[in-house]
């Protein structure tokens, strides 16, 4: 829990944004108070607004796509 609590933080959203895996925009708008200027403007910061009025939502899986999915992860493992 203590994970989750810190990647969803403003502290843990920069760290993500700014991963040398990642460089994203981060989700949680109070990361910029945690971003170095240079960085914001990497991020593309000032369009924040704008690319999270035009996010949307992924949806949970049914059981039914679940499993689907799970069987497709499986098939991929095995070869």
């Amino acid at each position: 829990m203590a994970f989750v609590k810190h990647v969803l933080s403003p502290e843990g959203q920069a760290a993500l944004a700014t991963s040398s895996c990642c460089w994203a925009m981060p989700a949680n708008s109070a990361a910029g108070d945690v971003l170095e200027d240079a960085q914001k403007r990497a991020l593309r910061r000032d369009q924040q607004p704008d690319h999270l009025r035009r996010a949307r939502l992924c949806p949970a899986p049914d059981a039914e796509l679940d499993a689907a999915m799970q069987d497709v992860w499986t098939e991929f493992l095995a070869r």
